[in-house]
C-alpha cells in the first residue's frame, strides 16, 4: 500500500521515480498474489486441479509483465514523466 501511495505521489509530481515505484508496486502485488494462490492451493481449499492452478499463475504473471512493459514502452508515460 505504501508503494502504491508513493507511486501516485511521484507520478503526480511528474518524477521519473514514479515509474519505478509503480513497477515495484505491480511486481510486489504480483508476487503476493502468487504466494496467496500457492497457500490457498496447498491448503486444499481451492478446489482446482494442478493444470488450472498453473495456468492461473502463468496468466497472472503474463498480465503483470505486460502492465510493467507498458510503463517502459508507452509514449504517454514518457511524456508525463519529464523530470
Amino acid at each position: 500500500m505504501v508503494l502504491a501511495i508513493c507511486a501516485v505521489v511521484f507520478i503526480t509530481m511528474q518524477k521519473r521515480l514514479g515509474k519505478w515505484l509503480a513497477v515495484a508496486t505491480i511486481a510486489t502485488a504480483g508476487l503476493g498474489n502468487v504466494a496467496n494462490a500457492v497457500v490457498i492451493y496447498a491448503s486444499g481449499r481451492s478446489g482446482v486441479e494442478v493444470p488450472a492452478f498453473i495456468t492461473g499463475i502463468v496468466t497472472m504473471l503474463i498480465v503483470e509483465g505486460l502492465v510493467i512493459l507498458y510503463f517502459f514502452a508507452s509514449r504517454r508515460v514518457k511524456e508525463t514523466l519529464v523530470n
